[in-house]
């Protein structure tokens, strides 16, 4: 049985977010709903897995990335900026290194091969479910701490 987590947070992937990252990641909406089926699940259970302080540590990180984030739009920024110019994407994959550590790329081609997507678009997926993901948890940015999450 999913969790009510889990489902808000996949919520945030409408049809209309599903066919943008499709075309922005070149591939297609049944591959996306798979990859978003992976990436939200792991990113959850990889958080669920630090300790206070580390999950504090991202919970810092997330608030200064995403504290000026639309959390009402959460695709907003993923989608706004033209490819290569938006240091989030950057930052977005360094949060995620910092949740899964050494075994982030192995994780990405893990995700790649069993969808048959292209590692990047596996990185992709992950970068556009951190703030989905991060919206669910701190209840779109109004509680920030660790010990009620």
């Amino acid at each position: 049985m999913e969790s009510s987590l889990l489902n808000h947070v996949k919520s945030y992937f409408t049809e209309e977010v599903i066919n943008k990252l499709g075309v922005n990641l070149n591939e297609s909406p049944e591959n996306i709903k798979k990859g978003i089926d992976v990436s939200v699940p792991a990113i959850l259970l990889g958080l669920q897995s630090k300790n206070k302080e580390g999950l504090s540590g991202i919970l810092n990180s997330a608030k200064n990335m995403l504290g000026n984030f639309d959390f009402n739009d959460v695709f907003g920024n993923f989608f706004g900026a033209p490819s290569g110019t938006d240091y989030s994407k950057f930052e977005t994959q360094h949060m995620l290194t910092s949740i899964f550590g050494e075994r982030f790329s192995s994780i990405l081609d893990s995700v790649s091969s069993y969808l048959g997507i292209k590692g990047s678009s596996a990185a992709g997926l992950f970068g556009a479910s951190l703030p989905a993901v991060v919206a669910g948890i701190t209840h779109k940015g109004t509680n920030w701490n660790a010990d009620s999450i």
